[in-house]
């Protein structure tokens, strides 16, 4: 009996195989890093840490929340640029 496809190696159904998926697997370094970042994000912008920044402080005549608001996203797309890049090589 033959088996179901055209014969090709590596193709098949959609869970896919580790030549279709290349060196970036879902275990791939880059992806748990990508992963984390979001896990960071999701904790940086979320009540208890914005909290922190919630103070009668100036910075360069700016109050210090949106200061610090836009530091943390600007470190964070900066940190994903990095990791993304990274992965390519």
């Amino acid at each position: 009996m033959r088996p179901s496809g055209n014969g090709r190696r590596g193709e098949g159904g959609a869970g896919g195989s580790a030549d279709e998926a290349g060196e970036r697997g879902v275990g791939a370094p880059a992806t748990q890093r990508l992963i984390a970042l979001f896990g960071a994000a999701c904790l940086l912008f979320n009540f208890p840490l914005l909290a922190l920044w919630k103070r009668d402080a100036v910075v360069f005549g700016v109050p210090l929340f949106p200061v610090a608001l836009f530091t943390v996203w600007a470190v964070l797309i900066g940190l994903l640029a990095w990791i993304v890049e990274r992965a390519d090589e």
